[in-house]
């Protein structure tokens, strides 16, 4: 038995070792390992797991050494080759290097999908044209990128770009032109998409850091993942006494609390973005606060994961010839505002955070000042074994196990869960990220989610979480209350 477990460890460490070197793209160390112990390449479950790994992280140089050692690339995990990863991701440098091994572009996923359909799909340019010019269908390339390509859809911006000294500022007119000119003014005015009035930022010189725990605090509004949805946003800020009809902060001393996700989805991110850093400001000079907690969307659009950015940021960042991710980066007024913000805090006794805190976080045994000063370290190039692990899937920005299970772990248990809590000094933990009918509660009252299918037309009320005279309620803009304890 001992040498059995003896056996199990040395292959686990094995491995690990191979995907440290492909992660850290260290080719020699890959190709000592690979001569170590050959067959483990030639072997279905490990060699593919390696070379999704490699395609994962882009590496072309990987790539070709795993397909030289015999792995097969034409067989399938999780239902999905290689190839369709690649291309899915727009992995291209990857995608060159698979295609130097002659993969069969015709073997289809559990949708019937092919590689060339992926290329579709997931809107590949790069892919069309190497795929379809392989399987001699060159002719469909063209009226294919057309139909894939991604188009500016009316009035967005402003953009404010930081460039040596100046600020550029960039705008898009109802006839999709887009305009640049030098930004010499204090603050701008932005077009509600709801009406015909505009609502005026003052744009702040200074970024500061949010504190991370706050205390006696009597009163907040909350609410998260609005996307995008500018139409719900406002209803939620005016019927809430957040903000009058001209969208000003009227709240006073109380507090505004956005659990992460303002962005993806929606047609009007850049309005909603704009809104929430006005009254981030608004808030603190009439003594209240304005909480945002950085969620997992947030994050994606950092990191260039463009899979739910609407067509116009792309079509956007494309004309521009940048990144969806520069809209987001230190050289943007809204991108290093974000940048600046926490992704987990605590009011009085009760947490905020996006997705949720696992038990694995709290043995990473970092306070959450250190969480959240992390998280800005690994924005900043600053990574680590500890940095991936806050932002993984066990991470505050990912982790769904405060509300049910998922394939790499089961709900959270009360025992686990109060350990938790005890951890960081709490009784209570608030949540996004994962939907659910209403805004409700969990294991007595510990776990409170708000995250909600916020309502696309006026026809459906809007709801949102009040805290008042240390008690929660559900409430609705038509003035309903629900005690939830």
């Amino acid at each position: 038995m001992k040498v059995l477990f003896l056996l199990i460890a040395m292959i686990t460490l094995f491995g690990n070792d191979i995907k440290d070197a492909i992660k850290n793209n260290d080719h020699k160390s890959l190709n000592e390992l690979m001569l170590v112990n050959d067959q483990r390449f030639t072997e279905r479950s490990d060699s593919l797991d390696y070379l999704m790994y490699a395609v994962y992280y882009g590496d072309s140089s990987s790539v070709d050494l795993i397909l030289k050692a015999g792995a097969d690339q034409n067989i399938q995990l999780s239902g999905k080759t290689p190839l369709m990863q690649a291309v899915k991701y727009k992995k291209d440098k990857a995608l060159e290097a698979l295609l130097k091994f002659n993969p069969n572009l015709l073997l289809e996923d559990k949708d019937k999908l092919t590689s060339l359909d992926y290329s579709v799909k997931y809107r590949n340019p790069k892919a069309v044209k190497l795929l379809y010019t392989i399987a001699d269908r060159t002719e469909e390339i063209p009226s294919i990128l057309d139909k894939i390509s991604y188009k500016l859809n009316g009035t967005d911006g402003p953009y404010l770009f930081y460039e040596n000294d100046t600020i550029k500022k960039i705008t898009v007119n109802s006839e999709n032109q887009i305009n640049s000119e030098l930004f010499d003014s204090e603050y701008i005015e932005i077009k509600r998409p709801d009406c015909d009035k505009f609502f005026k930022v003052n744009i702040q010189n200074k970024i500061l850091i949010p504190e991370t725990e706050y205390e006696n605090i009597p009163r907040f509004i909350a609410t998260s993942d609005i996307e995008g949805n500018f139409d719900a946003f406002t209803r939620i800020l005016i019927s809430s006494g957040v903000t009058d009809e001209d969208l000003n902060w009227i709240y006073g001393d109380g507090h505004f609390v956005f659990i992460g996700d303002m962005v993806d989805r929606g047609e009007y991110v850049t309005e909603c973005l704009w809104l929430l850093y006005k009254l981030d400001y608004e808030a603190r000079s009439a003594g209240g606060q304005v909480h945002y907690i950085i969620g997992n969307h947030e994050l994606l659009n950092i990191e260039d994961d463009n899979r739910y950015v609407v067509d116009k940021y792309i079509a956007l960042a494309e004309q521009l010839k940048i990144t969806n991710s520069y809209l987001f980066s230190e050289n943007t007024v809204i991108g290093r505002w974000i940048r600046s913000k926490n992704i987990v805090e605590k009011i009085n006794d009760t947490i905020l955070v996006h997705a949720g805190l696992s038990n694995e976080i709290k043995l990473l045994d970092l306070s959450m000042l250190k969480l959240n000063n992390l998280f800005r370290d690994y924005l900043s190039g600053k990574k680590s074994e500890i940095t991936e692990q806050i932002v993984g899937s066990f991470g505050p920005l990912w982790y769904r196990g405060l509300v049910y299970d998922q394939s790499k772990y089961q709900k959270i248990d009360d025992t686990k869960l109060s350990e938790v809590l005890s951890y960081f000094n709490a009784n209570y933990i608030m949540i996004g990220h994962t939907v659910v009918e209403k805004i409700s509660t969990d294991f007595n009252n510990k776990v409170i989610r708000i995250d909600l299918h916020h309502p696309e037309t006026v026809e459906e009320k809007v709801h949102y979480l009040k805290f008042n005279d240390n008690k929660f309620y559900n409430c609705s803009e038509l003035n309903e209350e629900e005690l939830l304890f």
